[in-house]
């Protein structure tokens, strides 16, 4: 007992420390908080393309900034306290590519919020885990209420405090590892949650009926939670997010699962070619968890050791060649993003380069906000290369119009084919590839596949884009992403607070006839409640649906 009771005072001390490590003991000075607030208007007003068109204008966004300041208290905050102070001026910009990044610990065993593990289904979030056996019972069970909030309130109230695309981008705020699972989120969304030691909800169960709950809240939290099995054993990506398999011996169904897009090799080249400070010690993280050793000081040698997907997607088509493949499923539906050259480089091999020129030929907009901060991350000296393609001199605070559709002239096959090699170089493994052509649509199933979920995000959406507009059939619940969207981050920290953040800093437009189609990408073939219930709610059932869909 007396052993317990010490390990139970170092985990008090720990936690302590912990939390006074992100600022909940120190209260910041007014004057220098308000500051803070005008540095964050600063960088908004500056960096992002347009911080007014999706929050009333820019009137109201300094009404928004002044009440932002008028409630900050005369003895000053934590950074936590300003922290959900600053969330709904931020979240009103209505970004989800620009936001605050949360100064709260992260940890499991802090979580102390809903102790359920919420996925998305049409427009509801049913439980997919739960921490212990006696819950069973709660698996798929859709979510109605939460402490007597219905939960089309829950939601409602989440768009006042996070940035959001569309309606699955708000769900997936909600649910995973989101805005019920950690107290701290918790409390803000939901102010009726009074007792902290448990949580009543409402839940409407597979079999149709209604019942009401009351759970305790989990000092600790034993993972994995349980939850539904698959009948399906995937991949292991423990050491690369990007790998592929057969599902049956005759292999005339593939399956290549997409994780992660900021783990490859070009992805490395390509930053590198930007000069980011920050591409080595990434580069050797990739590198020790792939190699499973320590990674070399040389830059060649560390690029060498990288998993590289023009290898492994040259390897995925012959194969699929040489077996007579019927179909190939994209699994996308954890993929939240990184560097979209590996969009190219897939299209390449499956569609090859006159699929790739033309997404090039196409005048999609893409408008590029520079400013102080574009600058301070990207370099000085990038202005002089900006200005070589563009129309128009650009100053330091300008728009780069190159390639909005309205300032593109029509371009010969021979400049957009220049456009390409150029844009390629800076993944210099894969542009040996491309020059010479030998793989170029090597071999195109009858059947391609993409299976999305919410979490299909960012360059993960980019990916299904290219392959959706190639020709691919889209399957599962929609993106979180829109295709009409600003993006492309840009870094800040406040000077007082140390709060920190990300800005985008350009306006992308992708469905410019079709507002709503650029708002939510629709599937071919959405996954409904009934049909995942029809599949036993198996954690892969969109693998089940595509293999029902080509039948």
């Amino acid at each position: 007992m007396k052993k317990e009771a010490r390990v139970y005072a170092v985990m008090i001390i720990f936690l302590t420390l912990l939390f006074s490590s992100y600022g909940c003991a120190k209260e910041i000075d007014k004057e220098k908080l308000i500051a803070d607030a005008r540095q964050l208007a600063d960088i908004l007003e500056k960096a992002h393309p347009d911080p007014y068109i999706r929050g009333g204008g820019k009137i109201v966004f300094h009404r928004r900034l002044q009440k932002t300041i008028l409630s900050i208290p005369e003895e000053g905050m934590s950074n936590l306290e300003f922290y959900r102070l600053l969330r709904p001026f931020v979240a009103a910009v209505n970004d989800p590519h620009t936001h605050l990044r949360s100064p709260y610990p992260h940890l499991a065993a802090l979580a102390r919020g809903l102790p359920l593990r919420f996925a998305i289904v049409e427009q509801s979030l049913y439980v997919t885990g739960v921490p212990k056996e006696e819950c069973r019972d709660l698996l798929g069970a859709r979510l109605v209420a939460v402490e007597g909030v219905p939960f089309e309130e829950i939601k409602t109230r989440q768009q006042k405090l996070q940035g959001h695309d569309n309606e699955y981008d708000v769900l997936s705020t909600i649910g995973g590892y989101g805005a019920l699972w950690y107290w701290f989120y918790l409390e803000q969304l939901i102010p009726e949650w009074l007792d902290k030691n448990q949580i009543r909800l409402v839940l409407l169960h597979p079999d149709g009926q209604e019942r009401k709950h009351t759970l305790p809240t989990l000092k600790r939290v034993q993972f994995p939670l349980l939850g539904f099995k698959s009948e399906f054993d995937l991949p292991s990506r423990e050491k690369c997010d990007f790998v592929y398999s057969f599902l049956d011996n005759e292999k005339r169904t593939a399956l290549l699962l997409i994780d992660n897009m900021s783990t490859y090799k070009e992805a490395f080249e390509a930053w590198d070619s930007y000069g980011f400070p920050w591409t080595m010690d990434r580069a050797k993280q990739v590198f020790k968890r792939y190699q499973g050793k320590n990674p070399p000081k040389d830059k060649d040698a560390l690029f060498a050791g990288l998993p590289s997907v023009t290898e492994t997607f040259r390897s995925l088509v012959k194969d699929m060649k040489e077996a007579g493949t019927e179909t190939l499923m994209i699994d996308l539906r954890r993929n939240q993003g990184g560097n979209s050259l590996m969009s190219q480089i897939l299209v390449y091999y499956l569609y090859g380069k006159e699929e790739l020129l033309g997404n090039r030929r196409e005048k999609a907009t893409e408008i590029r906000k520079l400013s102080e901060y574009f600058f301070k991350q990207y370099g000085k000296t990038i202005l002089e290369e900006l200005n070589e393609g563009s129309p128009v001199p650009l100053t330091r605070e300008d728009y780069n119009l190159q390639h909005d559709r309205e300032f593109q002239s029509e371009r010969s096959d021979e400049d957009v084919a220049k456009e390409m090699e150029e844009f390629l170089e800076r993944g210099p493994t894969f542009a040996e590839e491309y020059r010479a052509g030998h793989y170029s649509g090597y071999y195109l199933p009858k059947n391609v596949l993409v299976l999305s979920s919410a979490n299909t995000f960012s360059s993960g959406w980019t990916l299904m884009y290219r392959l959706y507009k190639a020709g691919a059939i889209l399957v599962g619940t929609p993106s979180s992403q829109a295709g009409n969207c600003f993006g492309d981050t840009l870094q800040f920290q406040l000077d007082n607070s140390k709060l920190s953040g990300s800005v985008s800093h350009k306006y992308f437009d992708m469905f410019p006839d079709d507002p709503e189609m650029g708002r939510v990408l629709r599937m071919h073939h959405q996954m409904t409640y009934d049909k995942l219930k029809s599949y036993d709610f198996d954690p892969n059932a969109e693998i089940l649906f595509a293999l029902e869909v080509i039948e």
